[in-house]
């Protein structure tokens, strides 16, 4: 029988098998046939558990033959010994083991995206591995990969030599860094997406009359924000209302979709 998943440079020696063949018609059989051997990685064969040899020779109807041969010194390669006994030629095939292990591969970080948005890598080639291994993925931000640019995903799936593979996941609040680890069988790296610094505008107002209670313009604040601290300081007595509510001077929390508007009292001169 062949033999897969050989390990590199090392020998291997086939199962035995007995020669026969049909006597002649004239009742007349040959004491013996011409046996030779060609091939990759030094074959040889031996005769009944005699010499191994690679010259040619004969074989006699009822002796055992054996085939060996020196297994690639590459990953996935094969090696053939052709053995021919009279007319008939048989193979004995021995292939290396497949290369599973892939190199090194990066996922570039993304920095800067809007919070709770689903933000996708740039595709990772998987290169350095001959047969097609498994993929998966698990992190925060719900994560998933794709090895079909895109047109499916999952947590996990294959991938074959010089394929590629996209990441995404969904951002997490303001200032938050979310990471998903993709692993090719056993090889690994984060893909990390980092949402921006919260910040808001209240846009001022000129002109106004002397001592009186000026309220801005409503701010509506970005839904990606989480529960947060609010305080006020200031001149003129300045207060905040959240959501059209009262007015207050008092520390609160403030979280994304509410709205802000903020009043004080303008200078007396």
């Amino acid at each position: 029988a062949d033999v897969t998943g050989a390990d590199i440079n090392t020998s291997y020696t086939s199962d035995p098998f007995t020669v026969s063949w049909a006597p002649r018609e004239s009742g007349v059989q040959p004491p013996n046939i011409p046996i030779s051997i060609t091939g990759d990685g030094s074959p040889e064969y031996r005769i009944d558990g005699g010499a191994w040899t690679s010259a040619s020779g004969w074989v006699g109807s009822g002796d055992t033959v054996e085939v060996r041969l020196t297994s690639a010194t590459l990953v996935a390669t094969s090696h053939t010994a052709t053995l021919s006994v009279g007319t008939t030629t048989s193979d004995f095939v021995v292939r290396t083991q497949d290369d599973t292990t892939p190199d090194a591969f990066t996922l570039a970080a993304v920095t800067d995206v809007e919070p709770n948005t689903q933000v996708t890598s740039a595709a990772a080639t998987i290169t350095g591995i001959t047969t097609a291994v498994s993929v998966s993925v698990s992190g925060q931000g719900s994560p998933e990969l794709s090895t079909d640019n895109g047109v499916t995903w999952g947590t996990t799936g294959s991938v074959a030599n010089d394929g590629t593979i996209l990441v995404r996941l969904t951002s997490g609040t303001f200032e938050e860094t979310r990471t998903a680890t993709l692993d090719v069988n056993g090889v690994t790296d984060t893909f990390s997406v980092t949402t921006a610094a919260f910040s808001f505008t209240i846009a001022g107002q000129t002109g106004a009359a002397t001592s009186q209670l000026v309220t801005s313009d409503p701010v509506l604040l970005p839904a990606g924000l989480s529960a947060s601290a609010i305080s006020i300081t200031g001149a003129g007595s300045p207060q905040y209302s959240l959501d059209g509510g009262a007015f207050t001077s008092a520390a609160g929390t403030v979280s994304g979709g509410q709205t802000l508007e903020v009043r004080l009292t303008s200078a007396a001169v």
